[in-house]
């Protein structure tokens, strides 16, 4: 009867084993991976599926073989030498591969180590965070004109990160994408608010998790009059950050730099007692041109907020935001309180998604009542959308 080959899981120290699970969190160590390996991703049935592999190999002739390390076969079985890994990336860091390299060329000793270390560290940067940097991720999908949008949800984690992390892996969506009628439709912006405010009452009153909502994570496209609705709907009374998505790129904000300051005019109205309605022109990410005015509108005061250099990639850091939100608010300030005989404007915008979003949240009732306008890709003219009051 043969000798049995001794098992060398068998031979590593249960601390040591356990030691991996807890600095892994149970998931595969190989770079984009990530999976849970104590539980089935299909029946979510509670299993083992993990592979404690060497890096530098027990046997010889086995991937990474170190001939003076083996010498001391403890050494081999330590916590510097291990890796979890699922069974995928077990046989892909230990097999030669597809085009005959060996394992010690496509998988260095050095690389893996880096590896091991970069999952190791990321795993104890997430779990160090304090609770109140917990943030509920919410997206709000809108239909738009000949294009859909991407939500990404590692690209959304990662946006989020370091500043907050996500309370639960499941996001809080806002869906208006199951309806059919386009904007040609007389009901389309009645019926999308209606969706809005009705979706939100009913999902923020609490998490998935079934937790208070104490700070959201606010993802959002659409079209500029949706998303104003859905900051009023919203309000300022839950803390919020908002993201923007850059063009060819994710939603993750720039780092602050020379270029966060912006330079913008306002300008007020002279000599309007006789009127009570005017026109609120914001021009952010491009220019509106009086031929893009209706004609109701072309005659009637304007109160404008302009970016000097507007444009589609002006909107680039965080800081950038919070300028804008306080700008904002004390231009609307000065409307109210300069002009009070004026009941309703007429908003014209050019303007990212996130200062629409904030735009609505900052909107208080003693403001005028808002008439929002939208602007088409290709008809250019603004045309009535939604009243906010």
């Amino acid at each position: 009867m043969g000798k049995k080959k001794p098992n060398k899981h068998r031979q590593i120290p249960i601390s040591t084993k356990r030691k991996l699970w807890v600095v892994t969190a149970g998931r595969c160590q190989y770079p984009g991976c990530t999976e849970l390996l104590w539980r089935d991703s299909v029946t979510y049935q509670e299993l083992n599926k993990s592979y404690i592999a060497h890096i530098e190999a027990v046997s010889e002739g086995g991937a990474r073989y170190n001939k003076i390390l083996a010498a001391d076969k403890s050494k081999l079985h330590e916590f510097s030498n291990l890796m979890l890994l699922c069974d995928t990336h077990h046989r892909l860091i230990d097999n030669v591969s597809s085009n005959g390299v060996e394992p010690h060329i496509h998988h260095s000793v050095d690389k893996l180590k880096r590896i091991k270390r970069s999952h190791e560290e990321m795993i104890e940067f997430m779990t160090s965070f304090n609770s109140l940097r917990n943030s509920y991720p919410m997206l709000l999908k809108c239909n738009m004109e000949k294009f859909k949008i991407n939500f990404d949800i590692d690209d959304i984690r990662e946006a989020m990160l370091p500043d907050r992390r996500p309370k639960t892996p499941q996001t809080i969506d806002i869906d208006l994408t199951k309806s059919s009628i386009t904007e040609e439709d007389e009901n389309f912006w009645r019926q999308n608010a209606f969706e809005i405010k009705q979706q939100l009452n009913f999902r923020i009153q609490q998490g998935p998790d079934r937790d208070e909502i104490n700070h959201l994570s606010i993802f959002a496209m659409g079209p500029i009059p949706l998303l104003i609705y859905f900051g009023y709907c919203l309000g300022d009374i839950i803390d919020t950050n908002l993201y923007q998505k850059h063009r060819n790129a994710g939603w993750k904000w720039e780092e602050n730099n020379e270029d966060s300051d912006f330079e913008y005019q306002t300008i007020f109205p002279q000599d309007i007692d006789n009127y009570t309605e005017g026109v609120l022109e914001i021009s952010i990410s491009g220019n509106i041109t009086d031929n893009q005015y209706p004609e109701h509108l072309k005659n009637i005061p304007r109160f404008t907020f302009k970016a000097d250099n507007p444009g589609f990639y002006f909107l680039n850091t965080y800081e950038k935001f919070e300028l804008f939100r306080k700008e904002i608010r004390e231009f609307m300030n000065v409307v109210r309180e300069e002009y009070p005989q004026v009941s309703k404007l007429h908003l014209l915008s050019a303007i990212p998604c996130p200062i629409a979003i904030e735009f609505g949240r900052a909107y208080m009732k003693e403001y005028a009542k808002i008439f929002v306008y939208n602007s088409s890709r290709e008809e250019r003219i603004f045309k009535f959308a939604l009243e906010i009051n």
